[in-house]
């Protein structure tokens, strides 16, 4: 039962990540927004602005979109934590 459990659970956040979760908004997906953030950890802002296509407002615009969705959604949050923390 365990297995399946887990197995569920995958699924599940494979469809999270690829949901648009702010449609018609840059970065709508948290896959997007996984791949910016890891960007920015990994190269800097600067490097993810450039490779984006965005502006700092843009940016800031977007990391709080995601920042308040990400608070009030524990599941989401989480997903987000553990993809941040594998790749």
């Amino acid at each position: 039962m365990e297995a399946i459990e887990e197995k569920k659970e995958s699924l599940y956040r494979e469809e999270v990540l690829g949901f648009e979760i702010f449609s018609g908004q840059p970065l709508p997906k948290l896959a997007d927004y996984n791949r910016i953030m890891r960007c920015v950890k990994e190269r800097g802002i600067n490097s993810a602005l450039l490779e984006y296509g965005l502006s700092i407002e843009d940016y800031i615009n977007i990391t709080s979109r995601w920042f308040n969705r990400l608070t009030r959604d524990e599941f989401l949050s989480k997903v987000f934590r553990d993809e941040m923390s594998i790749r």
